[in-house]
């Protein structure tokens, strides 16, 4: 893990190196050294010194990890730079010398990094395919800045930016779509799976990488097919471990922590990972319905683990308004905030890699089009056990609207769909809850969320894993979850989110991922033998939506919605959120799980709120409990 910045001056002005090592230093935590490439009007940075490399004046600082380090070597000239690439940094400087803006696709891996190649006048930025990497940005005629998180940008901009209501809608509606925007006007993102090109006249954005959509993966056994992903996911594990250094690793009893800790194991008892020392680490809820801890203590006595049990809150109202005030963002939610403690803990064992479970639910669950595709392919009998397995409830007071609902109407065309919700009388975009019908207007928010694809697929299902890839709620969470973590000094790697994990999921057939009433088919059958049975037959999930009640308790309960600026401004209705918490409170309060419901909707609204209080902020170094600019280089 490591911060990185750059200014380049578009108008010709000299860099000062004091404004990029002012940015490294708005987020500590990413390392304490500052090392600076100073280049007439350009100076980029990074937090170590094997963070960067320098060749015939071309200058790069990286943030991350390359994967497939021999298989570039095979590719490179030999002794390209005069020298042995030993860093990272090194390879990537090496595959653009070779490559051009291609190089980035060929790097494997979670990587952003920031080029300036003085031959052709020009910073280059890109991202890896998922943006596990952050990388912010402000562009305007005469300066470009860009940095790891956003307030090292924000300390760096000369102005304060307005408020981009278009994503303020897209936060409150829960669909951060656009990979780019953010809530402020002019701060934005560099794009996963992007290269940026900054010259003084032009700024450019292209997609190095789009996943396969037409190969296709056929094995004869449901064995054959399991042994491919294992083989595949113990590799994704390995490239993430730091050889035989101590590791962490998240084991909450769901299916996808729990594979990776047994097949980590049962890989190091054999020889075939290194063996380091792994700490797992399990949130805990006693006495709450959603609680796991049972599944993963079944996991820790199968395989005699080391393992720490944390039990968390979220019900420091401090906490928030301090992350709010320092990142200049929109706040984590209270489930996130819940785990600072399960941070901590792996941060105090001495460990600073942490492997965690997320991508399993997005390229392993199937796509809800699974279903009704069942019945336009003629298998009838299993559309029905699998529609009753999902909507029991309904199947109780009548099977027609289900079947309708969810096997018959996907397969119209939208044509069709149109006429039909007109003569029904209903627009075609409704008004996304909570907003106001004004500002959804105002915004256009219906027309921003329903982005086109760009790419046809083979499968309607396969369309839903390739949208998810390029979708900006991926990018946006795994933005959050790099911040969470770096934060405690701990870089959180997910070998779901291997690149090549995802291409062989994208190219199995559907009933790997869903077989009958059997979700994740492929996971469960690799992980026979690595998992109790109480695991891998589990078909719940835990659920941490009591962490929004103690937050919201945290900020006075029914007086976080007393008085909003955002109903001020027009955005949402003032009455109609202060009724939806009184709902969802009481809910609770009688034991009802459908608060849940609710929870997520008012914090996105709850954490507006914040932002519009505490991360609008004055431009210049932003104040923050996590650091005090340096008197050496305050401006």
């Amino acid at each position: 893990m490591t911060g990185i910045a750059a200014v380049f001056h578009r108008d010709g002005r000299p860099a000062d190196p004091r404004s990029v090592e002012r940015m490294l230093a708005a987020a500590p935590y990413r390392g304490a050294e500052r090392h600076c490439h100073v280049d007439g009007a350009v100076a980029i940075g990074a937090t170590a010194r094997a963070s960067m490399s320098c060749h015939n004046g071309v200058a790069l600082v990286f943030d991350g990890r390359i994967d497939n380090r021999d298989e570039l070597l095979d590719l490179l000239p030999p002794a390209m730079f005069g020298r042995a690439l030993s860093t990272d940094a090194d390879l990537a400087l090496a595959a653009y010398v070779r490559w051009g803006d291609a190089g980035a696709d060929k790097l494997l891996g979670d990587f952003a990094f920031v080029i300036w190649d003085a031959p052709q006048r020009r910073v280059v930025c890109a991202r890896d395919i998922i943006g596990i990497k952050p990388l912010y940005y402000y562009c305007d005629g005469n300066l470009f800045v860009c940095a790891s998180e956003p307030q090292q940008v924000l300390a760096a901009v000369p102005r304060t930016l307005d408020v981009n209501e278009a994503m303020v809608a897209e936060h409150l509606s829960l669909r951060v779509m656009h990979q780019t925007e953010t809530l402020f006007t002019d701060l934005c993102h560099v794009p996963a799976a992007n290269v940026l090109s900054v010259t003084s006249d032009a700024l450019a954005m292209r997609r190095y990488y789009d996943p396969p959509t037409r190969t296709e993966i056929r094995y004869r056994t449901d064995a054959e097919y399991a042994e491919h992903f294992r083989a595949l996911l113990i590799d994704a594990i390995r490239c993430r471990l730091d050889g035989d250094r101590p590791f962490a690793a998240y084991l909450s009893g769901g299916l996808d922590s729990s594979t990776l800790v047994g097949l980590i194991e049962q890989a190091r008892r054999r020889g075939a990972m290194p063996d380091a020392q792994m700490e797992t680490v399990t949130m805990v809820a006693p006495g709450r319905p959603s609680d796991e801890t049972s599944y993963a203590r079944d996991v820790v006595r199968l395989w005699d683990l080391r393992s720490h049990e944390i039990d968390t809150r979220a019900d420091d109202a401090q906490v928030f308004v301090d992350h709010v005030a320092h990142y200049r963002d929109a706040p984590l939610g209270p489930n996130v905030i819940a785990a600072d403690r399960l941070v901590e803990r792996v941060r105090d064992t001495g460990c600073r890699v942490v492997l965690t479970g997320m991508g399993g639910d997005d390229w392993l669950c199937a796509a809800w089009i699974h279903i009704p595709e069942l019945l336009a392919r003629g298998r009838v009998r299993e559309f029905f056990d699998v529609l009753r397995w999902e909507n029991e409830q309904e199947f109780r007071t009548g099977w027609l609207k289900p079947v309708l609902v969810r096997g018959v109407w996907p397969l119209l065309p939208l044509a069709m769909q149109t006429l039909v919700n007109r003569a029904r009388g209903r627009t075609a975009s409704p008004v996304p809850d909570p907003l106001t019908p004004e500002f959804a207007a105002a915004t256009r928010v219906g027309e921003r969320t329903a982005l086109p694809t760009g790419k046809a697929c083979a499968t309607r299902s396969r369309q839903e894993l390739y949208n998810w890839l390029f979708d900006g709620r991926l990018t946006y969470v795994m933005d959050l979850e790099d911040r969470h973590h770096a934060g405690f000094g701990v870089e959180a790697r997910h070998p779901f989110h291997d690149r090549r994990v995802i291409e062989f999921l994208m190219a199995i057939p559907e009933d790997q991922r869903w077989r009958s009433t059997e979700t994740k088919f492929i996971l469960r059958t690799a992980a026979a033998g690595v998992l109790p049975d109480s695991v891998r037959t589990r078909v719940t999930k835990g659920d941490y939506s009591h962490a929004f009640i103690q937050a919201f308790d945290a900020f006075g309960g029914e007086a976080c919605f007393a008085s909003l600026e955002a109903a001020k401004r027009g955005w949402v209705d003032h009455d109609a959120v202060r009724q939806r918490y009184l709902r969802m409170r009481a809910a609770y309060d009688r034991g009802d799980e459908s608060y849940s419901l609710d929870t997520r909707c008012l914090w996105a609204v709850f954490g507006i709120e914040l932002w519009l209080r505490y991360g609008r902020l004055t431009p210049g170094a932003p104040s923050s409990i996590f650091y005090e600019t340096p008197k050496e280089l305050q401006p």
